[in-house]
């Protein structure tokens, strides 16, 4: 009787690595094709700067962000009426794994604070290496966000890194457009929250927010802020 229940469960066992190892097979072929995809996108980019041409939205892509030290250099997605749509699709509108990088949907390229999405995915793709911003000593060397869409390209100093959860850190995703008030309140509470002091001032200009998952805590969250340089 022992061995055949021992027998089970080495086979059970053997038929839950089996799965678990077509499981990991099928996500890598997926990565792979997906990188592919994003690979014809970037190489799609860097012909277009090269050749200066300005960057024209197509479909559902409204822009292009690029961040300094880390490998996030990629296409921008926003659907005001549909805005997750891009959680698990590719810019040609197919399933991915990864999905690609979107706009909140209550924001606009006017907006005061601009907000972005994207996966913090195991193989260091979307905005997985944001949390590099996590140490002063990389922000130090790395401080400039690159966003460029029809209205040309803007780059944004990083001002603050910020670790939390989704309940603790709602508030600054609340903050789209306001007052000068709730513009200076709005960074009051970054400046609270950031994970060191990068001296930024009360001068208004637009901001934009990166914000990825993080496994710190339960629904984690880390965020990178950029506010506008001045041209």
């Amino acid at each position: 009787m022992k061995n055949k229940i021992r027998i089970a469960v080495i086979v059970i066992l053997a038929a839950v690595m089996v799965i678990s190892g077509i499981k990991a097979v099928t996500i890598y072929m997926q990565l792979n094709a997906e990188k592919n995809v994003l690979e014809t996108e970037k190489e799609k980019n860097d012909m277009r700067q090269k050749t200066e041409e300005p960057f024209k939205a197509e479909g559902d892509m409204i822009g292009w962000l690029k961040v300094d030290g880390t490998s996030i250099d990629y296409p921008v997605m926003h659907t005001p009426d549909y805005p997750e749509k891009y959680l698990h699709l590719d810019v040609n509108g197919e399933y991915s794994y990864s999905g690609t990088p979107f706009m909140d949907g209550s924001c606009s390229l006017d907006s005061d604070n601009m907000i972005i999405y994207g996966h913090n995915m195991l193989n260091k793709s979307m905005f997985s290496t944001l949390s590099k911003f996590e140490t002063k000593e990389f922000w130090e060397e790395h401080k400039t966000i690159e966003f460029e869409t029809e209205d040309g390209k803007a780059q944004y100093r990083v001002i603050a890194a910020i670790k939390t959860d989704v309940v603790k850190g709602e508030p600054l995703y609340s903050f789209i457009s306001g007052t000068d008030e709730q513009y200076k309140s709005y960074l009051n509470l970054i400046r609270s929250m950031s994970l060191y002091d990068t001296g930024f001032t009360d001068s208004r200009r637009q901001l934009i927010l990166l914000s990825t998952c993080s496994y710190h805590t339960e629904d984690g969250r880390f965020i990178v802020i950029g506010k506008k340089k001045i041209d």
